[in-house]
Formats: structure tokens, sequence, C-alpha cells
């Protein structure tokens, strides 16, 4: 059984395969039937290639907007709109018959530490848990999610013990996913490499904590040898009931049954190019990034530009060439003239394009090649902010 970490498609991790917008993009402008749409071509395309299971949807709610990790793969921080836009992408793949799977359990939108560093900690409260991070976990595990990834989180609401991660801990897993949520499906646990729990455990004692907390596939773990003799000695040694591992195997068997493995035959790989890049998908890819870009403000109806104004208007391009296709673009539209500033241009530099400004009435600024990551300023350095600055001082910006 194959599984893939797809969340924008197959491009996430394979070459020569077509990006789909990742998820806040999704939501921005793309309607709920193009979001089963796009679901039941990723799982098209899944299934072309031989892969069983997509660790999507992420159902995490964005209600930190210093994420460093989470970000731009959710679908907001309306809880709503995450669940039924979460459940419109499960329901495309799992027509498909391709596995979906809800994460990164039980929420990991409220964090501002990345979990392939360190353990990072939600300190909400239960009420605020049950509330607001679970609820599109519910309406998943309603509607028939295959299975879900427990995060590498240290919930104390949940569960106090000190630096316990969310894998590890009976408290998430068996009581609240399994007994209180009802969940039947199979339970991944997050990429065992990753620091946030690799750092705590030994390999071997990691991966028998996670299988005794209710998990039942152990994703990504560093020795898979070591973790297979200590999980066998403890069934020897009574530390973990026989029974237990034979329910989890059985469930892996059914869900690959249901993935038609049962039938298996390997992939064509005759036209799998061209079969991945269909017109249809591609289409499909354009449609639902059309409506995504999205405008904040517009004073004085500015936007779009009027040809018939006799303003004269300059376009700063910040981080990118001269004459970009932005650039390019705006030239359809009214007479702009080109300038641009790398990201770390010099005092002189900017001074030179900021004296060049006089004659014009306003100036558009684009600003290019940014970053998602909150740490790092979105990718926007001292010497950008700093022409923004001076400029909008000046002109309309």
């Amino acid at each position: 059984m194959i599984g893939i970490d797809g969340e924008w498609g197959l491009n996430m991790r394979l070459d020569s395969t077509i990006r789909f917008p990742r998820q806040m993009t999704l939501a921005a402008g793309a309607k709920e039937d193009q979001v089963l749409e796009m679901g039941r071509e990723i799982g098209r395309q899944c299934q072309r290639m031989g892969i069983h299971i997509n660790f999507a949807p992420d159902v995490d709610i964005n209600n930190n907007p210093e994420n460093p990790i989470i970000n731009s793969r959710s679908f907001g921080e309306d809880k709503n709109k995450v669940a039924d836009y979460s459940l419109a992408y499960m329901k495309g793949m799992q027509e498909m018959k391709v596995l979906a799977c809800a994460k990164h359990f039980p929420g990991h939108g409220d964090t501002n530490t990345d979990s392939h560093h360190a353990l990072p900690i939600v300190s909400a409260s239960r009420a605020r848990i049950d509330s607001l991070e679970l609820f599109p976990f519910r309406k998943l595990i309603d509607n028939g999610v295959a299975s879900v990834m427990v995060a590498h989180l240290s919930i104390p609401s949940i569960d106090t013990t000190q630096g316990m991660a969310g894998i590890l801990s009976p408290k998430v897993v068996n009581d609240l996913l399994i007994d209180s949520l009802g969940f039947k499906g199979l339970i991944f646990t997050d990429a065992l490499n990753m620091k946030g729990v690799a750092d705590y455990y030994p390999s071997g004692e990691l991966e028998l904590k996670a299988l005794l907390a209710g998990n039942d596939v152990l994703l990504y773990h560093g020795n898979v040898a070591k973790a297979f003799e200590r999980i066998h000695f403890a069934i020897q040694n009574c530390e973990i009931d026989q029974e237990v591992i034979d329910r989890k195997v059985k469930k892996i068997l059914m869900a690959k049954y249901w993935a038609g493995l049962d039938k298996y035959s390997p992939v064509n790989e005759m036209a799998l190019i061209d079969d991945l890049n269909s017109s249809a998908a591609k289409w499909l890819n354009f449609s639902l990034y059309k409506p995504a870009p999205t405008l904040l403000q517009n004073k004085h109806d500015r936007i779009p530009l009027n040809p018939y104004y006799r303003d004269c208007i300059a376009s700063i391009v910040l981080n990118d060439s001269m004459n970009n296709p932005f650039q390019k673009q705006l030239a359809c539209y009214a007479k702009v003239d080109p300038f641009q500033l790398s990201k770390d241009a010099s005092g002189e530099r900017i001074e030179s394009v900021f004296n060049q400004l006089n004659e014009y009435d306003r100036v558009i600024i684009s600003v290019h090649n940014t970053s998602i990551n909150a740490a790092k300023n979105f990718g926007l350095t001292p010497q950008m902010l700093s022409m923004i600055e001076k400029v909008s001082k000046k002109k309309e910006v």
C-alpha cells in the first residue's frame, strides 16, 4: 500500500506533474464543488501512479498567523469553511478509491513551533479545542474519512504529562480519537523521524509507545529492524496483547482490499506523463487559481487601471527582474514605465530609483518571490520595506 504527502497533488513530491493550489489559495476563491472536482482529479492521478493513500486534506484551523508549518496549507481560520472544503476534498479522492487522511489530529493550527525541529505546545483549554480544533475532524469522521494522522503536539489540557507528544498519548489517540469521536478507520502517526518526537525516545521504544497509544501505522521511523524487534519482544513479554496487533493488521488489510489491492496489477507506464498532465486537469487547475487573487482595499477606485487617465505611472518590481510578467501585463492597460530593485539593493541604488520618480503621479509597487514564513518577515527585507515607505510618503502608491 503506497502513500504520498500530496496536499496540492502529486507535485508536492513528484516533478513533471500539475501543481494544484495550496488550500488557503483554494479558500480565497474556489467553490466547494471545484474542490470536490480537484479531489477527484488528484485521486485519479494517484490511481494512475499506483498510489493508494494521500495524506490530505490538512484540516487544521489556521488560528495562529505566525504558524511556521501549517499556514497556507490550511483552508483558513473559519472552522466551518475548513470543515466544508476539507470534506469536499476528502469525498473527491475517496470516490476514486484513494484513502484520504485528515491531519494533524487534534489540531496543529495554533502553534508557533515547527514540529520537524521541536515539540510544539498547544496551550488552549479543552473547551476551546472541543469547539474549534476538533470541529472539522468530527465532520470528516462522521462522513467516513478513511484515515487520520496524529500530530507531534503537547496538549496539557488533554494530557498533563510533561513533554508528551500526542502520537504517544493514549489520552489523545485511544481516549479522544477512538473512544470519544468514534473513529474506526486507520490511524497514522506523523513522521516518527521528526525531532518533535525522535529526540525524546530511542528507536524501538518510540514505535512501541506509539503503538500502545492506539496508532495503527507507524510512519517513517528511523530503524525498522529495531522497531520490529522491540514490538515483537513486547508481544512475547505481554506488554501488548496479540489481539491488539491482529486487530490493527485486519484494519490495514481491509484498507488494502477497499483500495483494490486484492486485484493488483502493475502501473502501465505508456503515456504516463501525458495522462497526468491532461488538458482537463490543466483547465481545472486554471479554474481553481483564477478566482484566488484577493483585493484587500481599493481607495478611490484606482484598480483596475483606466487607460483614459492622464496620470503618469511608474511600476517598481521588488525582488524580481525588470519587465517581468506583471509589468508586461500592466502595459496592456496603460502606459507604465518600469523600474526594478533587488531585495538587498544598496542605499545608493534605492536613492537613485527614488529620485527618478519625481515626474510620476502614481507608483505601482509589486513584491515578488516572498515567503510564507512569518518568522522571516515573509521574505521582506529592510531594503524593500524602506523603499515602500519612502515612496509612499511622497507619491500615491
